[in-house]
């Protein structure tokens, strides 16, 4: 029997609360990579060749892929209670590096010309129909594969598979028991979902009682705690995962 959604999170939310330091270090690493990442893009606005902010959005990918390939090593191995010191887990990121980034390209690029199919058939044939049925028809296709192919990532980084093993080991995990493996990250990620627009819609109502601001460097300041939140929960849906992943393990 897989274990029940609050189960899930009380154990997910158990080992932040005891490794919070670690956690701490990551989910500021992957703070500072965004936050970086927005202010560079802002300065080099105008007059900016293209290349250069390809070249500035692949380094940003690079580092944050990295510290995700460090964390999900590391978290797997604090719920076995064999971590070693963070450093170390940089040893970890080449040999799964370039199938992790080839992995999530090739998911966007999936998911972009799908959502452009659709599009253009309404476009085509004028109709609102057509690109409604699309839109559903898209949202259902990329619900169930996102639950066969939830689990490439641990995969290949924890039992070191290769791309087509990861994909086809990360399925087999939910046959059988597709709705209740849907189910307990459906409802997880909406939980997170909703908990951030919350603390969104408090920090916009704080920022509401100050003058309006024009600057878009000082807004990217101000958003900080915004984009350390959405790191935070990033981190507590990687442990999620490896929760998950390592118990539908042992449920076959």
């Amino acid at each position: 029997m897989l274990l029940s959604l609050n189960h899930l999170i009380t154990r997910t939310l158990e080992i932040l609360k005891q490794e919070k330091k670690i956690f701490f270090i990551y989910t500021i690493i992957l703070t500072a990579i965004t936050f970086l990442s927005k202010i560079i893009f802002l300065l080099l606005a105008n007059n900016t060749p293209s290349l250069l902010f390809l070249l500035i959005a692949a380094i940003a990918a690079v580092l944050s892929t990295s510290a995700v390939i460090m964390l999900i090593k590391q978290s797997d191995d604090l719920l076995n209670k064999t971590a070693k010191p963070i450093q170390t887990y940089t040893a970890y990121i080449l040999p799964v590096l370039l199938p992790v980034l080839v992995i999530t390209f090739l998911i966007n690029i999936v998911r972009t010309f799908a959502f452009n199919v659709f599009l253009i058939q309404g476009i085509i044939f004028n109709t609102s129909l057509i690109q409604l049925g699309g839109a559903i028809i898209f949202i259902i296709a990329a619900i169930i594969f996102g639950i066969w192919f939830a689990f490439i990532r641990q995969a290949m980084i924890l039992d070191k598979r290769s791309i087509i093993q990861s994909f086809v080991y990360s399925k087999s995990l939910s046959k059988g028991r597709w709705l209740p493996v849907f189910g307990r990250i459906a409802l997880m990620l909406i939980i997170v979902l909703v908990a951030q627009n919350i603390f969104e819609t408090i920090v916009n109502g704080i920022y509401s009682f100050f003058p309006y601001i024009s600057s878009n460097i000082l807004y990217t300041f101000l958003s900080l705690p915004k984009i350390f939140v959405q790191a935070l929960t990033g981190v507590f849906i990687v442990i999620y995962f490896n929760i998950l992943y390592r118990h539908l393990q042992k449920q076959p």
